[in-house]
């Protein structure tokens, strides 16, 4: 695992930012979406943005999800 900052624009313009440990790009988005998907200022269509040091990674919603469905299937 490691620490990861993900980020997201919410409804209300700002950029809404959690510190997580994760095992994946993946994993630290949907720890985001399972967190904060029930907050006013959340968009379903928002694009998640995961940064360690210095690399940094975008992946829309759509995406985690189909991966969170996959992993339960498995």
């Amino acid at each position: 695992m490691r620490r990861v900052s993900v980020s997201v624009v919410g409804k209300d313009g700002e950029i809404h930012t959690k510190h997580v440990d994760a095992t994946s790009l993946f994993d630290a988005a949907d720890e985001v979406i399972r967190d904060w998907n029930r907050l006013w200022w959340w968009s379903s269509s928002a694009v998640i943005e995961v940064a360690s040091e210095n690399d940094r990674w975008k992946v829309n919603q759509a995406t985690v999800r189909k991966w969170r469905a996959e992993r339960r299937r498995n």
